[in-house]
């Protein structure tokens, strides 16, 4: 418990960090989280016996940043096209491969990186201002949702809400989860002035209530394929809370509301 509570607060300040210089520092740390999360990933695959040729969406995890940075949603669609051909190209010349582990290459497209697409796309959405609002919330109202849940479930929690797929989750927690993404939506109404932002608290609080649901979904889907691969976390990069996509499951289910959200409001 003192492990996950200092690695968590190391964490938080590693995000203000981010969210305070965005920038290249901030292109450079999506990238690298991308990459991590792809090995992650492949990892839980070949757990289950389920060699996958990575090599393309490695490329592409270490580049999609920098590509849409210089070359917007072209480069970004090109580079995709690229490797997603190269995978088609390798399972068709490679003997040993077979259909199902080529499907599974393709997933990774799909799943994590199509989502740390959307993630990029906040923190990088209308101006400096509304991006780091934009990429607060993203954060602030699934993490401290999963703070919530795992305090409340752990105190009071007595019914299981998917014992099928993650057997300590509860329906306590789960509501404990949803209270806690208000509470990070109140946190972004009243830190959002930094930025020098008004947003009405009201619309704050409906993203994040949404980001309650989603990111509890996300923590899910990703339980669901450890259950699936057999390993009880995706990697060992944080002690007391797993790999990358153990921290950013949720965060990333949660990117295509809050992108939405946000586009409708600053863009279109």
């Amino acid at each position: 418990m003192v492990t996950r509570i200092i690695v968590g607060g190391l964490l938080i300040a590693f995000f203000a960090v981010l969210l305070w210089f965005g920038g290249l520092f901030q292109s450079i740390i999506i990238a690298i989280a991308t990459l991590i999360s792809v090995w992650e990933m492949k990892r839980a695959f070949k757990a289950r016996g389920v060699r996958v040729f990575a090599l393309p969406a490695y490329v592409f995890a270490a580049a999609y940043v920098f590509m849409f940075e210089y070359f917007q949603v072209t480069g970004l669609v090109t580079l995709m096209l690229a490797c997603v051909i190269a995978t088609l190209i390798e399972s068709l010349f490679n003997s040993k491969r077979t259909d199902v582990e080529a499907y599974y290459a393709l997933s990774l497209y799909c799943y994590p990186i199509l989502f740390y697409i959307m993630l990029m796309v906040v923190g990088s959405i209308h101006s400096y201002e509304v991006s780091r609002v934009a990429l607060l919330l993203l954060f602030a109202a699934p993490l401290v949702g999963d703070m919530f849940a795992y305090f409340i479930g752990v105190a009071i929690g007595k019914h299981k809400l998917c014992p099928s797929i993650s057997p300590k989750k509860t329906v306590e927690g789960s509501i404990g989860g949803l209270f806690g993404s208000l509470v990070g939506g109140l946190l972004v109404y009243f830190l959002q002035g930094i930025w020098g932002l008004a947003i009405p608290y009201w619309h704050l609080l409906l993203v994040s209530i949404g980001c309650g649901v989603l990111g509890q979904l996300g923590d899910l889907y990703a339980s669901k394929i450890k259950r699936w691969a057999g390993v009880k976390d995706y990697g060992t990069l944080f002690p007391g809370h797993g790999g990358v996509m153990d921290r950013a499951d949720s965060a990333l289910m949660c990117a295509p509301l809050v992108l939405i959200y946000f586009y409708l409001m600053f863009v279109a």
